[in-house]
């Protein structure tokens, strides 16, 4: 028991610092869409997992599952859901890590998706998330907005069709996620959850610009 005890240490260390490596040399981006696309093709094909990881408020507070809040950014609703985020955190994840880092990259993008979840907890008239969320949009939306305040020269399609100066576009998506969350409308997308993330990026970027955050 003792050989094998120490085995799986070595292989847990092993494994913790190729990841630690994978994220030193740039590859955080990678690794962290290789996950999503991993726990979200295993939901696809258990639901039982879906329904496990995604985020329900009434189970994070009555039940204490409080992984839902982190865990939800993991799976999507189906392929093309999951296809847009993959494509989405492949373009600005990398660019978030060459600007900052790959550490700093995963961080926002964890703080992007707890903003939501968190937020929704707290408020008496969370309806939206009643039926349960799932998405790593959130996390990405962070991106976006600390990309737009750390490089500010950049373009953004908006609509996939319209090039506008990245902080321009970011804050015309920032306002429309929240008049439509206001108004109600697209009931399968989460305009909340979009606008925190926002908010977040742009706040953690304008920090770190300030020098208020090092990373």
């Amino acid at each position: 028991m003792t050989e094998v005890s120490h085995g799986l240490s070595q292989l847990h260390g092993d494994v913790g610092n190729w990841i630690g490596n994978m994220i030193r040399i740039g590859y955080a981006d990678d690794l962290l869409g290789l996950l999503v696309m991993t726990v979200s093709m295993l939901a696809f094909a258990f639901p039982g997992l879906y329904r496990r990881l995604m985020f329900l408020p009434d189970a994070v507070t009555d039940d204490s599952q409080i992984w839902r809040i982190v865990t939800y950014a993991f799976v999507h609703l189906g392929w093309v859901h999951l296809t847009v985020n993959l494509l989405t955190l492949a373009s600005f994840g990398r660019t978030l890590a060459v600007l900052i880092g790959g550490g700093g990259m995963l961080l926002i993008f964890v703080a992007g998706s707890l903003a939501g979840p968190l937020l929704s907890l707290l408020r008496h008239d969370a309806d939206d998330v009643r039926g349960g969320i799932v998405g790593a949009s959130g996390g990405i939306a962070a991106m976006i907005g600390a990309v737009a305040f750390l490089q500010p020269k950049s373009t953004l399609l908006l609509g996939f069709l319209l090039p506008v100066p990245m902080r321009v576009g970011v804050m015309w998506i920032l306002v429309l996620s929240i008049v439509l969350h206001v108004l109600g409308w697209g009931k399968r997308i989460w305009h909340f959850g979009h606008a925190t993330g926002l908010a977040v990026g742009i706040l953690i970027g304008h920090a770190i610009n300030l020098r208020l955050i090092h990373f």
